[in-house]
């Protein structure tokens, strides 16, 4: 018995549409990735001869945490007059700091701090007094106090803290004024006949905060 046309057109669509859905279906989800590209977990996807998919897992790029080095947040923090005298330093940074290469001055004097502590570094929090003996003596009447980062002492990039009292104009004023630890060249701390030393209170580059 002969189809007739319309039997034959419905069988022929079937066919069609099954063969559409085979089709589709081995092309799989597009979001997965392509045959032979990365997936959504950041791998790659790939097919070998035989029709085996190999995924390989890269990690994500992760950009590497800035460099670190040391916090210079030293500070000179007391001046303490006489034979027995001494400038205390303090770190208020975070990290520790290592001593060597740090200089201290009192013009025309200087020392490098690794040469004269009896520590390597200093901790955040932490104070070190340097014997006035060690670098020129200090006087009541005049004088000041530097601190560095190098041994480039007219450079106001290498200086971290700066004090001067008893007369203006000192040798490394200028220096800590353009630095700005220190308000200007004519400024200057002047000491208390009642005690025999001076002290930031937390504001050395500020004369007012030394009493």
């Amino acid at each position: 018995m002969s189809r007739s046309p319309r039997r034959h057109f419905l069988v022929r669509l079937l066919v069609l549409l099954g063969v559409l859905s085979l089709v589709a279906a081995s092309c799989g989800d597009d979001s997965g990735g392509d045959e032979n590209g990365d997936n959504e977990n950041g791998g790659t996807a790939a097919v070998d001869s035989e029709g085996t998919t190999t995924t390989t897992t890269v990690a994500p790029t992760v950009a590497p945490p800035p460099e670190t080095g040391e916090e210079l947040a030293l500070e000179v923090n007391i001046v303490e007059f006489g034979a027995d005298g001494y400038v205390e330093i303090i770190n208020r940074g975070a990290e520790s700091v290592t001593l060597a290469g740090i200089h201290i001055c009192q013009w025309p004097n200087y020392q490098d701090l690794g040469d004269i502590a009896d520590v390597a570094t200093l901790d955040p929090g932490a104070t070190l007094q340097i014997p006035a003996d060690q670098w020129g003596g200090l006087d009541a009447a005049t004088g000041e106090a530097g601190l560095y980062s190098s041994a480039d002492f007219g450079s106001p990039d290498g200086m971290l803290s700066y004090v001067q009292w008893g007369a203006a104009d000192h040798q490394r004023a200028s220096v800590a004024v353009e630095a700005d630890l220190w308000p200007a060249v004519d400024v200057f701390v002047t000491p208390d006949p009642a005690f025999n030393s001076i002290e930031s209170g937390g504001f050395a580059a500020e004369a007012e905060g030394w009493s």
